[in-house]
């Protein structure tokens, strides 16, 4: 037994290192096969794995045009939530935190970034050697996928006949923007709750008490009886303003979520596929080439997927089936309403740094809409929101404060390389909106109609919204009572709605305004204010939607 003991350990010795030899030629090989193919660069999956799903780098040599979209690559500052009890308090960042090592989503089927970021032909960058900590790099984006032509009869709004914008050069030449905090960043708290849960319900009353009047002209609206404020016109009914900003905050919902059991999430991409969703809730089709996303509880809403008057813009681009980018776009001339007022969720984000709701707003606009003035003023309209929940008591002077903060970050726009144009549309737009308020002008509708036009262009759209918002608060002293406040705001909402020019749109962000700047808009007396939000139907489903938001921040 000793001797067949020693002949056997040699045997045994000899087969393990050829085994150990055999798997590290294999290994070998394999590596140089994907270099041989690929090139000394790691593909894109590879990357997104060693990056915790953040950023990306184009394969080096890649022709001009044909690289990835841009991803931020420094998330904004992490900010504890709020835990309960004894759960462990993790941290929210824009998508950038590393994967944690956890078992499978229970939402796996859902397509994860780099699946989307496939499937829609996009990627994303890397900040060039040398940046400086937090830089972003110049972005860059793929082909647009196929054009399609949308169906003939696809809204009763008025198609937008703004002027092309011009191509803008797309290079790799490091990005240039201004690192000063021109916005205040709001804190997690009760009060902070509050003005969101406020400030959907608001929008939400704002857009139905314009909805029906949005093709109708100023004249018209003064003939006609009963007026959707009057308790006599019955039920109120929200549009697709308030469908896809609710929409906009459950996709941020989810990235939440995502973030909260440890992973990684896009939030561009779960914008998009809320978009999807919604797309298809109204009754849509969607072609075989878009991602598949399951449902959320949000899908469920009746009323916030009826069809309302949906914009052509956002049909035509969410009906392509491909991932709309700044740099190529279906709708190169939309400049309509439709990517400005979902925009007000993206205010909410409590993010350290306003460049963050800046990219996000840009990019989430740009999934619809095209033109530079609608990415710069759903930007604006998001950085006024984010502002003015970091103020304090709603007043006239804190609204004017705000948007003189945002028109400061208008003059930036123009050296800032991640996004076209330079906002002097909507620049010009607030800076007239404030002339007006600081001269007393009344924005009855004859005054909109001279100083606005009747157009449904985003940027004029953004000024009346803060004309009539600034307007009906002017008066008012810090002392005054709650039911005088809803008073004078609800004959505010009724003459911002009374505008020859986009009716709901120009409510929902008058009202999103004002609950935003913390007044009273919560209702519970009865007063106009209160028996108008009370007659809003599905304003439950509105609430569900802010409920399950402030729930992932521990609200």
């Amino acid at each position: 037994v000793r001797g067949l003991r020693w002949k056997v350990r040699p045997r045994c010795q000899s087969e393990v290192c050829r085994i150990f030899m055999v798997s590290v030629w294999h290994c070998v090989l394999f590596c140089a096969s994907q270099f041989v193919i690929r090139g000394s660069e790691p593909s894109a999956a590879q990357a997104l794995a060693r990056s915790g799903g953040s950023v990306l780098k184009a394969p080096p040599g890649a022709e001009e045009g044909a690289l990835p979209r841009e991803r931020e690559c420094k998330a904004a500052q992490c900010i504890p939530l709020p835990g309960a009890g004894t759960r462990s308090r993790r941290k929210y960042s824009c998508g950038a935190g590393a994967p944690s090592p956890v078992s499978p989503h229970p939402r796996s089927r859902h397509p994860i970034a780099a699946k989307v970021l496939m499937r829609s032909g996009g990627s994303v960058l890397e900040a060039p050697p040398g940046a400086e900590e937090g830089a972003l790099p110049r972005e860059h984006e793929h082909e647009a996928a196929c054009y399609i032509s949308p169906p003939a009869s696809m809204s009763t709004k008025p198609p937008d006949t703004s002027p092309a914008h011009p191509e803008r050069t797309w290079d790799n030449r490091p990005m240039s923007f201004s690192s000063v905090e021109f916005t205040r960043a709001p804190e997690v708290s009760a009060e902070f709750a509050d003005r969101v849960r406020g400030l959907l319900c608001a929008s939400a009353l704002g857009d139905a008490l314009g909805y029906p009047l949005e093709l109708l002209s100023a004249e018209q609206i003064a003939e006609r009886a009963p007026k959707p404020w009057e308790s006599a016109f019955g039920e109120l009914l929200v549009s697709d303003d308030t469908q896809l900003m609710c929409f906009t905050l459950d996709a941020l919902t989810e990235v939440l979520e995502w973030n909260n059991e440890g992973a990684a999430a896009d939030e561009l991409a779960c914008l998009w596929l809320a978009y999807l969703r919604w797309f298809r809730g109204i009754g849509e089709v969607l072609p075989e080439s878009a991602p598949f996303s399951l449902d959320r509880e949000i899908d469920g809403s009746p009323e916030l997927t009826a069809r309302r008057g949906p914009g052509a813009a956002t049909l035509r681009a969410l009906g392509s089936g491909e991932m709309q980018l700044v740099s190529k776009s279906l709708n190169p001339d939309a400049l309509g309403s439709g990517a400005l007022v979902r925009s007000a969720a993206l205010g909410v984000l409590p993010v350290a740094q306003e460049r963050t709701v800046v990219l996000l707003a840009v990019r989430s606009a740009a999934l619809t809409h095209g033109h530079p003035e609608a990415l710069a003023s759903a930007a604006a309209y998001a950085l006024l929101v984010r502002d003015l929940l970091a103020s304090p008591a709603g007043s006239f002077d804190a609204l004017l404060d705000s948007a003189r903060r945002v028109l400061d970050w208008c003059g930036t726009v123009a050296a800032d390389d991640s996004i076209p144009g330079d906002a002097s549309r909507t620049a010009a737009a607030l800076s007239r909106a404030v002339e007006l308020l600081e001269g007393g002008t009344v924005p009855v509708p004859e005054a909109v109609a001279e100083h606005f036009g009747t157009g449904w262009t985003a940027p004029e759209l953004l000024g009346v919204a803060l004309w009539c918002a600034a307007d009906a608060v002017k008066d008012l002293s810090a002392d005054t009572d709650e039911a005088t406040v809803r008073g004078a705001l609800f004959e505010g909402l009724c003459r911002a709605v009374s505008v020859d020019s986009d009716s709901d749109s120009v409510g929902a962000m008058t009202a999103a305004l004002w609950a935003a700047a913390g007044l009273p808009v919560a209702g519970g007396e009865a007063d106009a204010w209160s028996q108008a939000l009370g007659r809003v139907r599905g304003l439950d489903q509105v609430e569900a939607v802010a409920e399950r938001y402030l729930r992932q921040l521990g609200l």
